[in-house]
């Protein structure tokens, strides 16, 4: 009786031949010499952000991805903070 796991590798071992199987490549782990890069993570900042909202110049966004309006222009969002 011949062992099923030496048949699987000579069917796999034909298929290759045949150039219908790739043999799998093992992935080799980076070496990383520096032990401080292996073990650093990023911290989260503990300093509070003053300003919430980013500055309202071309190209920015306000929180919850408003457009910017110039200050020239009727801005609808503020309109509505202005009347409560």
């Amino acid at each position: 009786m011949v062992c099923p796991a030496k048949t699987t590798k000579k069917i796999f071992k034909i298929a290759r031949t045949l150039k219908l199987h790739k043999k799998r490549k093992r992935k080799r782990k980076r070496k990383v010499n520096d032990w401080q890069e292996r073990y650093s993570k990023t911290k989260p900042s503990t300093k509070k952000q003053e300003n919430k909202e980013p500055k309202r110049e071309e190209g920015n966004l306000k929180s919850g991805g408003r457009p910017v309006f110039s200050k020239n222009s009727n801005d609808p969002f503020e309109q509505v903070h202005e009347e409560t």
